[in-house]
Protein backbone atom coordinates (compact mmCIF):
# COMPACT_ATOMS: atom_id res chain seq x y z
CA UNK A 1 0.00 0.00 0.00
CA UNK A 2 1.27 3.45 -0.92
CA UNK A 3 2.70 5.64 2.22
CA UNK A 4 0.29 8.39 2.88
CA UNK A 5 2.07 11.40 4.35
CA UNK A 6 0.08 14.36 5.13
CA UNK A 7 2.01 17.78 2.96
CA UNK A 8 1.31 20.15 5.70
CA UNK A 9 2.03 18.28 9.00
CA UNK A 10 4.10 15.43 7.58
CA UNK A 11 2.99 12.93 9.44
CA UNK A 12 1.94 9.59 8.15
CA UNK A 13 -2.02 9.63 7.57
CA UNK A 14 -4.03 6.08 8.55
CA UNK A 15 -7.35 7.61 8.53
CA UNK A 16 -9.15 10.01 6.05
CA UNK A 17 -6.79 11.21 3.52
CA UNK A 18 -8.28 14.34 0.87
CA UNK A 19 -5.65 16.37 -1.51
CA UNK A 20 -2.67 14.90 0.32
CA UNK A 21 -3.74 16.31 3.91
CA UNK A 22 -4.66 14.25 6.76
CA UNK A 23 -8.72 15.64 7.88
CA UNK A 24 -7.16 18.53 10.56
CA UNK A 25 -4.80 19.56 8.14
CA UNK A 26 -7.05 19.57 5.42
CA UNK A 27 -10.03 21.54 7.35
CA UNK A 28 -7.61 24.36 8.66
CA UNK A 29 -6.44 24.63 4.86
CA UNK A 30 -10.00 24.92 3.75
CA UNK A 31 -11.25 27.41 6.57
CA UNK A 32 -8.04 29.50 5.83
CA UNK A 33 -9.18 29.27 1.97
CA UNK A 34 -12.66 30.22 2.62
CA UNK A 35 -11.51 33.24 5.01
CA UNK A 36 -9.22 34.60 1.55
CA UNK A 37 -12.35 33.88 -0.28
CA UNK A 38 -14.46 36.47 1.81
CA UNK A 39 -11.70 39.01 1.82
CA UNK A 40 -11.38 39.05 -2.22
CA UNK A 41 -14.85 39.16 -2.92
CA UNK A 42 -15.92 41.93 0.14
CA UNK A 43 -13.12 44.39 -1.86
CA UNK A 44 -11.91 47.23 0.26
CA UNK A 45 -12.43 49.45 -3.05
CA UNK A 46 -16.15 51.82 -2.95
CA UNK A 47 -18.61 49.49 -5.25
CA UNK A 48 -18.89 53.08 -7.26
CA UNK A 49 -15.39 52.43 -8.40
CA UNK A 50 -15.55 49.10 -9.00
CA UNK A 51 -18.50 50.08 -11.62
CA UNK A 52 -16.61 53.19 -13.20
CA UNK A 53 -13.67 50.66 -13.71
CA UNK A 54 -15.57 48.68 -16.21
CA UNK A 55 -17.19 51.30 -18.59
CA UNK A 56 -16.95 52.15 -22.24
CA UNK A 57 -17.56 55.65 -23.99
CA UNK A 58 -20.90 55.44 -25.35
CA UNK A 59 -23.54 58.15 -27.53
CA UNK A 60 -24.22 61.68 -26.40
CA UNK A 61 -22.01 61.38 -23.20
CA UNK A 62 -23.14 58.56 -21.86
CA UNK A 63 -20.66 56.42 -19.85
CA UNK A 64 -21.70 52.60 -20.73
CA UNK A 65 -21.19 50.41 -17.89
CA UNK A 66 -19.69 46.43 -19.10
CA UNK A 67 -20.69 44.32 -16.29
CA UNK A 68 -23.57 42.27 -14.99
CA UNK A 69 -26.66 43.43 -16.94
CA UNK A 70 -30.61 41.78 -15.21
CA UNK A 71 -33.08 40.87 -17.41
CA UNK A 72 -34.37 44.60 -17.42
CA UNK A 73 -31.12 45.89 -18.47
CA UNK A 74 -29.71 47.47 -15.94
CA UNK A 75 -25.95 47.09 -14.72
CA UNK A 76 -25.65 45.41 -11.42
CA UNK A 77 -22.54 45.50 -9.03
CA UNK A 78 -21.96 43.65 -5.94
CA UNK A 79 -22.09 45.73 -2.99
CA UNK A 80 -19.23 45.26 0.01
CA UNK A 81 -22.08 47.42 1.86
CA UNK A 82 -24.24 44.34 2.56
CA UNK A 83 -23.72 41.18 4.64
CA UNK A 84 -24.95 38.75 1.81
CA UNK A 85 -23.32 40.78 -1.25
CA UNK A 86 -26.65 41.84 -2.57
CA UNK A 87 -26.07 43.66 -6.00
CA UNK A 88 -26.88 47.26 -6.52
CA UNK A 89 -27.60 49.74 -9.38
CA UNK A 90 -24.32 50.15 -11.11
CA UNK A 91 -25.14 53.38 -11.98
CA UNK A 92 -26.46 54.54 -8.32
CA UNK A 93 -22.83 52.97 -7.30
CA UNK A 94 -21.12 55.31 -9.22
CA UNK A 95 -24.16 58.59 -8.48
CA UNK A 96 -22.97 57.49 -4.45
CA UNK A 97 -19.35 58.00 -5.26
CA UNK A 98 -19.23 60.88 -7.16
CA UNK A 99 -21.87 62.83 -6.40
CA UNK A 100 -23.36 61.69 -2.49
CA UNK A 101 -26.37 59.48 -1.45
CA UNK A 102 -29.57 59.67 -3.31
CA UNK A 103 -31.97 61.68 -1.03
CA UNK A 104 -34.68 59.36 0.67
CA UNK A 105 -37.77 59.05 -1.28
CA UNK A 106 -36.70 59.66 -4.31
CA UNK A 107 -35.32 57.41 -7.73
CA UNK A 108 -32.47 58.75 -10.38
CA UNK A 109 -33.82 59.09 -13.62
CA UNK A 110 -31.82 58.37 -16.34
CA UNK A 111 -32.10 62.04 -18.30
CA UNK A 112 -30.06 60.79 -21.13
CA UNK A 113 -33.15 58.86 -21.74
CA UNK A 114 -35.51 60.98 -21.33
CA UNK A 115 -34.05 63.78 -23.50
CA UNK A 116 -33.90 60.56 -26.70
CA UNK A 117 -37.02 60.76 -28.22
CA UNK A 118 -36.25 58.18 -30.39
CA UNK A 119 -35.23 55.31 -27.86
CA UNK A 120 -38.04 53.09 -27.63
CA UNK A 121 -37.14 52.22 -24.03
CA UNK A 122 -37.42 48.33 -22.81
CA UNK A 123 -34.51 46.20 -21.84
CA UNK A 124 -32.85 46.60 -24.91
CA UNK A 125 -32.30 50.63 -23.94
CA UNK A 126 -28.64 51.55 -23.63
CA UNK A 127 -29.57 54.09 -21.48
CA UNK A 128 -30.07 51.94 -18.57
CA UNK A 129 -26.08 50.86 -19.03
CA UNK A 130 -25.10 54.48 -18.45
CA UNK A 131 -23.52 55.07 -15.23
CA UNK A 132 -22.52 58.54 -16.13
CA UNK A 133 -23.63 60.65 -12.68
CA UNK A 134 -24.03 63.94 -14.64
CA UNK A 135 -27.00 62.11 -16.95
CA UNK A 136 -28.71 60.78 -13.25
CA UNK A 137 -31.64 62.87 -11.69
CA UNK A 138 -33.23 62.09 -8.22
CA UNK A 139 -36.70 62.18 -9.20
CA UNK A 140 -40.15 61.00 -6.96
CA UNK A 141 -41.27 57.52 -8.37
CA UNK A 142 -44.46 59.26 -9.58
CA UNK A 143 -42.09 61.59 -11.75
CA UNK A 144 -40.06 58.53 -13.11
CA UNK A 145 -42.65 56.29 -14.35
CA UNK A 146 -44.70 58.91 -15.78
CA UNK A 147 -40.70 59.71 -17.95
CA UNK A 148 -40.40 55.51 -18.59
CA UNK A 149 -41.17 54.13 -22.33
CA UNK A 150 -43.03 51.44 -20.95
CA UNK A 151 -46.12 49.68 -22.08
CA UNK A 152 -47.94 52.47 -19.96
CA UNK A 153 -45.76 55.08 -21.78
CA UNK A 154 -47.07 53.50 -25.52
CA UNK A 155 -50.52 54.03 -24.52
CA UNK A 156 -50.45 57.20 -22.79
CA UNK A 157 -49.14 58.88 -26.46
CA UNK A 158 -52.33 57.07 -28.23
CA UNK A 159 -54.81 59.49 -29.37
CA UNK A 160 -57.86 57.10 -29.92
CA UNK A 161 -58.78 54.23 -28.37
CA UNK A 162 -59.00 50.83 -29.85
CA UNK A 163 -62.60 51.59 -31.48
CA UNK A 164 -61.64 55.12 -32.96
CA UNK A 165 -62.78 57.17 -30.27
CA UNK A 166 -60.63 60.17 -29.77
CA UNK A 167 -59.72 60.81 -25.71
CA UNK A 168 -60.76 64.43 -25.38
CA UNK A 169 -61.34 65.44 -21.79
CA UNK A 170 -65.13 64.76 -22.17
CA UNK A 171 -64.47 60.88 -23.49
CA UNK A 172 -61.69 60.26 -20.55
CA UNK A 173 -62.62 58.79 -17.92
CA UNK A 174 -59.55 58.50 -15.31
CA UNK A 175 -58.44 55.58 -12.73
CA UNK A 176 -56.62 54.65 -10.62
CA UNK A 177 -53.71 52.87 -11.99
CA UNK A 178 -51.70 49.01 -10.81
CA UNK A 179 -49.15 51.86 -8.56
CA UNK A 180 -50.55 53.88 -6.01
CA UNK A 181 -48.08 56.68 -6.97
CA UNK A 182 -48.02 56.08 -10.50
CA UNK A 183 -50.13 57.85 -13.12
CA UNK A 184 -53.60 57.29 -13.93
CA UNK A 185 -55.61 55.03 -16.54
CA UNK A 186 -57.69 56.32 -19.11
CA UNK A 187 -60.79 54.81 -20.25
CA UNK A 188 -63.12 55.69 -22.87
CA UNK A 189 -65.96 56.97 -21.79
CA UNK A 190 -67.81 56.09 -24.85
CA UNK A 191 -66.62 52.47 -24.82
CA UNK A 192 -68.10 52.37 -21.18
CA UNK A 193 -71.53 53.67 -22.61
CA UNK A 194 -71.57 51.24 -25.55
CA UNK A 195 -70.65 47.73 -23.03
CA UNK A 196 -72.89 48.56 -20.48
CA UNK A 197 -75.79 49.38 -22.85
CA UNK A 198 -75.13 46.04 -24.63
CA UNK A 199 -74.49 44.58 -20.86
CA UNK A 200 -78.11 45.80 -20.24
CA UNK A 201 -79.22 44.34 -23.71
CA UNK A 202 -78.01 41.05 -22.80
CA UNK A 203 -79.60 40.51 -19.24
CA UNK A 204 -83.01 41.84 -20.55
CA UNK A 205 -82.74 39.27 -23.22
CA UNK A 206 -82.03 36.52 -21.01
CA UNK A 207 -84.47 37.18 -18.77
CA UNK A 208 -87.19 37.35 -21.55
CA UNK A 209 -86.28 34.12 -22.75
CA UNK A 210 -86.54 32.99 -18.74
CA UNK A 211 -90.20 33.73 -18.81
Amino acid sequence: MEERICIDCDKEVEGPYTRNRCRPCYRRHMRALKAATRVFISRAEHPGKRALAKTTPGPSGCVIYTGTVNKDGYGEIRSDRARRYRPMPAYRAAYELLIGEVPQGLDLDHSCHTEDSSCPGGASCLHRRCVNPHHLQPVTRAENLRRARNASWHNRQKTHCSRGHEFTPENTIAQKGSRPDGPPRRQCRACRIATNRAWRERSRRKADAAE
